[in-house]
């Protein structure tokens, strides 16, 4: 068994980089997914000015945040396909993750978005057949806590 969850993390790894490359918009913000695993991931963005909301006081714009909060809860979903599906051939993944969306996300911002660099780490709350729960939290290149937020997934 130990070696199909391996096998399942190298073909997550690959695939949903290659997934978050290929969606134009998160191209245009940039994102990088820094770290993925079955239980939690990292991704990351750099500052932009076409991602700023605010000229004046040179913040993130708000729909960047959520945008990137998402993007990262998304990842985590497509990683519990992975794990729901382990023992399917892996022909099956790519119909299953065309099918992952988010049905439900909550964003707290918590602080203006200031920074060069930012940073989304996302933990799975729940994972289950049809359903799963992530929450997120971004972070500046100082370590402030930029939002919070939790997203809910269709994975089945």
């Amino acid at each position: 068994m130990e070696k199909k969850w391996a096998d399942a993390q190298k073909l997550l790894e690959s695939l949903t980089s290659d997934i978050l490359e290929k969606i134009p918009f998160c191209r245009l913000l940039g994102l990088k997914i820094e770290e993925l695993t079955l239980h939690h991931a990292v991704l990351s963005l750099d500052k932009q000015p076409a991602l700023i909301g605010n000229f004046i006081t040179d913040i993130l714009h708000g729909g960047v945040i959520s945008a990137v909060i998402d993007s990262a809860g998304g990842s985590l979903a497509m990683a519990s396909v992975f794990r729901n599906h382990a023992d399917e051939p892996f022909e099956n993944f790519k119909n299953k993750l065309s099918k992952v969306s988010t049905i439900d996300m909550r964003v707290d911002f918590l602080q203006p978005g200031r920074g060069e660099h930012f940073t989304a780490r996302a933990k799975l709350l729940r994972s289950g057949k049809r359903i799963c729960v992530t929450s997120v939290e971004l972070h500046n290149d100082i370590n402030k806590l930029i939002a919070a937020g939790t997203a809910t997934y269709l994975i089945g």
